[in-house]
């Protein structure tokens, strides 16, 4: 029977995974960020794209906080965001989108027609692909004649975006 140190048992599995699971492919800390709306943002203008105006963290496990009301990517990678979009104050019959940026190019949207006066809530998950330094951010649009509608806010649970990096290859 073979009888190893804890210390020369630890030395040996880090062996075994580094020629395993090579440094450069582990991601061994997750970027995790989500942001919501403390307060309800009001009045969106109608047939006008709408930055949604993020301003409190639920968590943010790399410490970058909110930047022009999106996130900062540390790294290079690819990166899993969910948006999540309450709308109130709604007209019946008309569309009603939340919309993924990166940088200034849309990622993904998802539209909503809402056939009541009540809520509505809608949004999009995405694969991101981006450069350290690219900015991932929400924005709103809808086109119901007014400048009446709201994004709800004032709950972690109401207008939300989460970004989780999930890999360090881009390809």
């Amino acid at each position: 029977m073979i009888k190893f140190t804890t210390e020369e048992l630890e030395q040996l599995i880090s062996e075994i995974n580094d020629k395993l699971f090579p440094a450069h492919e582990l991601i061994k800390t997750r970027h995790k960020w989500k942001a919501y709306l403390s307060a309800t943002q009001t009045n969106i203008a109608n047939v006008t794209t709408t930055t949604i105006e993020f301003d409190s963290l639920n968590f943010d496990c790399e410490g970058g906080g909110i930047d022009s009301f999106g996130y900062t990517c540390p790294e290079r990678g690819i990166y899993l965001v969910c948006l999540d979009v309450l709308w109130g104050s709604l007209i019946a019959g008309n569309r009603y989108d939340g919309r993924i940026y990166r940088n200034g190019t849309i990622m993904t949207y998802g539209i909503r027609h809402s056939g009541h006066t009540g809520r509505v809530s809608g949004g999009g998950t995405v694969l991101v692909p981006a450069d350290r330094n690219d900015v991932i951010y929400g924005k709103v649009y809808h086109d119901d004649g007014s400048a009446n509608p709201d994004i709800v806010g004032g709950n972690i649970t109401d207008t939300t975006m989460d970004i989780h990096l999930i890999s360090r290859r881009c390809t």
